[in-house]
């Protein structure tokens, strides 16, 4: 599930149908380490807590949870989101992209370029879709929902993207859409 969508946080209850909050969790960290997990329980039994010790969780809140703590559980997963760097996502072994801040910047943590807003969607849903081809119309449904974008507005706007992270990243397969190609380590 991690490797299909990125995933920011994940606030969890301990009762779910189909497995606990435990084992769900205890699936996530099989994957991930440094996502940040809370889990939102009526139990406070000590035998159930000791055995999240292991899972780091960010929080444990139970049932029925206030604004005011849940807000600090939030603030909690925000910091170990920075504390981890989970913003970056690595384009390739020279370029970066950080979530937060939309911008571009090079291994020397030198900012190469921000993007427009145009940029940012067709570049997300791309990483988001990493090697998979996009097709131009699936492009123009996540832009504007006031303005529809030609086809040539799209290539002008890839051809803007690519001058700022490389040509090479974003590939187009003539008549069926562009492909983010995800280096693997």
């Amino acid at each position: 599930m991690l490797v299909q969508n990125k995933i920011d946080m994940i606030i969890t209850d301990y009762v779910m149908p189909l497995m606990d909050g435990e084992e769900f969790s205890r699936q996530i960290r099989i994957d991930c380490h440094k996502i940040p997990i809370s889990i939102i329980s009526s139990f406070s039994e000590k035998e159930k807590l000791m055995k999240l010790i292991d899972l780091e969780l960010t929080s444990y809140l139970l049932k029925p949870i206030s604004y005011k703590d849940l807000m600090i559980c939030l603030e909690k997963m925000l910091k170990k989101h920075k504390k981890y760097n989970l913003y970056d996502f690595e384009i390739n072994s020279e370029i970066n992209y950080n979530f937060l801040t939309k911008e571009i910047f090079n291994d020397k943590k030198n900012v190469i370029g921000k993007l427009s807003k145009s940029e940012i969607v067709i570049f997300e849903l791309l990483i988001k879709n990493a090697n998979a081809i996009i097709s131009i119309e699936t492009i123009q449904s996540y832009l504007s929902l006031n303005e529809i974008k030609s086809e040539q507005a799209i290539k002008n706007i890839i051809y803007r993207l690519r001058k700022k992270i490389g040509k090479d990243v974003i590939q187009n397969y003539n008549n069926l859409g562009y492909f983010f190609k995800k280096q693997f380590e």
